[in-house]
């Protein structure tokens, strides 16, 4: 590995990544409670629970699947750029989060457009910057 390759590594800690993906969760669990706001008939700790199973769920396998495909040092630099995207992706929730707890009654158009904001930059985001990959 090179000398470069190894000073990039160095602003990717393990410990910056716990603290990305900890933010993220803390965003995601704001915007899961407040769709709570707009169900009446279900308890407010299962749309929280079920709000955070899924993207969750998505992060799990991503992680197995990084074990197994990547290098140790790529696995750090892919874990790192997933955290961050996972914040970013979490922070396009929050307008509609905002919305939610405004209005009594939930738009069709503000969700569906505010989730799928996150998907896409989750997709798209992949690997921004990181044209050598292999040279990690």
């Amino acid at each position: 590995m090179n000398k470069n390759a190894v000073d990039f590594l160095e602003g990717y800690s393990y410990l910056a990544t716990i603290f990305w993906f900890l933010g993220g969760a803390v965003i995601t669990a704001l915007f899961s409670g407040s769709l709570a706001v707009l169900t009446h008939d279900i308890d407010p700790v299962e749309v929280l629970i079920v709000g955070m199973i899924v993207p969750s769920f998505t992060w799990v396998v991503q992680f197995s699947a990084s074990m197994i495909g990547l290098s140790v040092a790529q696995r750090r630099l892919y874990w790192g750029d997933l955290s961050r995207v996972c914040l970013v992706g979490s922070v396009a929730l929050l307008p509609v989060g905002f919305l939610n707890l405004c209005l009594s009654q939930p738009t069709g158009w503000g969700p569906s457009r505010t989730i799928h904001s996150p998907v896409a930059t989750e997709n798209f985001g992949r690997g921004a910057g990181h044209e050598d990959f292999s040279a990690v």
